[in-house]
């Protein structure tokens, strides 16, 4: 005896959505892990809003939209992991008041893309320790050259532990050390140094908010809620125009883990910044510039070592 269609489709739709429950409700293990003999293509974007105090209590908007290419390969040698990371294109856009100016690494070989541009093709080679985090730079010396060539005097703040940190930028900050299910958090906390901008400790915790489908991939979609808290300046002056500094920056947003590949698919981290300069119009008096930022992070393609 045939059964109805709608009975048949009915049941079928009943099991699969049992089948996807039990899925996403089982305990999974988040275990970061770089395969010897692939390389990982990656797009980094940044997107960036501030208004900056002008003459008359008026404000100049400031926009910047940002995008560079990196690629991570991935070698093994007498049982240890280096990764090789070089940036093959950085695409810079920004608006000040309507006046706009754009780069293209890809079209403009001049250099006027300055510090950014300065790693454009080459090789860094990162040695990772047995957990697959950052331990050395085998060529500093040859990298750190190339960038201080570029930059202005006074504002060279390039070094081992900087590369460290955009190795740690495609990666969790932490590690569970045991299978979380949905709605389990673990706590983060890391020491970062950024150029300009100096030391901070960013410290929170991570969320996993479900196991599901992300990018035609199985991924472990995972909030983050933490803050940025910048150090004060070993020798701060006391000119108040002659100040520069970050204050405490919350931080959140969700990143997609892939379970199989164990690397990040996608992140999405919105940032709100507050910076503390000089302010033109009161010698004696600071001013602070509120910064909304968006980082992006999306994997491409995985390919074999060529």
């Amino acid at each position: 005896m045939k059964q109805p269609f709608h009975l048949i489709l009915t049941a079928s739709v009943a099991l699969l959505s049992t089948l996807g429950q039990g899925w996403a409700d089982d305990a999974v293990e988040i275990k970061q892990h770089w395969t010897p003999g692939k390389t990982y293509s990656y797009t980094e974007t940044l997107e960036q809003q501030m208004d900056i105090p002008a003459a008359g209590g008026q404000t100049v908007a400031q926009k910047a939209n940002n995008t560079m290419d990196l690629s991570i390969s991935v070698r093994e040698d007498a049982g240890k992991k280096r990764l090789t990371l070089r940036r093959d294109r950085v695409i810079m856009n920004m608006d000040v008041g309507g006046k706009k100016k754009s780069f293209d690494s890809a079209t403009d070989k001049s250099g006027a893309g300055g510090p950014a541009t300065a790693m454009l093709g080459k090789e860094i080679k990162v040695d990772l320790d047995e957990k697959d985090a950052f331990s050395d730079v085998e060529n500093f010396d040859e990298i750190a050259a190339a960038v201080k060539a570029v930059t202005p005097p006074g504002r060279f703040n390039f070094t081992k532990e900087s590369i460290g940190e955009t190795v740690k930028q495609e990666m969790l900050q932490a590690i569970p050390d045991h299978p979380v299910k949905p709605g389990d958090q673990w706590p983060m906390e890391q020491p970062l140094t950024f150029s300009g901008a100096g030391k901070a400790t960013m410290k929170g915790n991570y969320v996993l908010k479900s196991v599901a489908t992300h990018d035609g991939a199985r991924c472990a979609e995972i909030a983050i809620d933490a803050k940025l808290t910048f150090e004060a300046p070993a020798a701060a002056s006391a000119n108040p125009q002659m100040t520069r500094k970050f204050e405490d920056t919350t931080i959140n947003g969700t990143i997609w883990f892939d379970l199989d590949l164990g690397v990040i698919r996608e992140s999405e981290l919105p940032q709100n910044i507050t910076l503390v300069v000089g302010n033109p119009a009161d010698p004696t008096k600071t001013q602070r510039i509120p910064i909304k930022q968006v980082i992006g992070l999306k994997l491409s393609k995985v390919e074999d070592l060529k």
